[in-house]
């Protein structure tokens, strides 16, 4: 049971990162264009300058991928979970419930986000994150998928506890 419910913190976690994410690369885009102290030709010829939007520039370009691995991580670490927790079969009715919880929770938050990025000011921050774009597009599909896969490992144990 413990490890369907961390699927629910994994979709709600991998949201709220995904949500920060874009409008931190927003905020930054905007301030890159228009902090003139910093990024002005006067003052762009400083070493210190030039390395602090650099460094922030790169950081934020690394959130594309950040998000996917964070997303197979928070699945394998879910997945070993579900492997050392004691289990019994009586309760698989109740992870397929969590599972269908987790399919109309992930819905919402997967048309939640679509309805946040489709605004004008985000649309192109957006477009420059192409895997967080396809996560979420799929995103029901894979926490169902996820879902899944931890329901059968979980309950799928022999009678010594060993997994399959």
């Amino acid at each position: 049971m413990k490890a369907q419910t961390d699927v629910l913190f994994i979709i709600v976690m991998i949201f709220v990162i995904a949500i920060i994410g874009l409008f931190a690369s927003y905020l930054w885009t905007q301030f890159e264009h228009s902090a003139p102290f910093i990024f002005n030709a006067s003052v762009g010829n400083s070493t210190v300058a030039n390395t602090i939007g650099a460094a922030g520039t790169g950081s934020i370009n690394t959130f594309n991928n950040a998000i996917i691995l964070i997303f197979i991580f928070a699945a394998v670490a879910s997945a070993i979970s579900a492997a050392f927790v004691e289990s019994n079969p009586l309760f698989f009715g109740v992870g397929i419930i969590i599972i269908i919880i987790e399919i109309v929770f992930s819905v919402m938050l997967h048309n939640i986000f679509f309805s946040i990025v489709q605004n004008s000011f985000l649309a192109t921050t957006l477009l420059q994150y192409t895997y967080m774009l396809i996560l979420f597009e799929y995103f029901p599909l894979f926490c169902f998928l996820i879902g899944l896969f931890i329901l059968i490992f979980t309950y799928a144990k022999g009678s010594n506890g060993i997994g399959v």
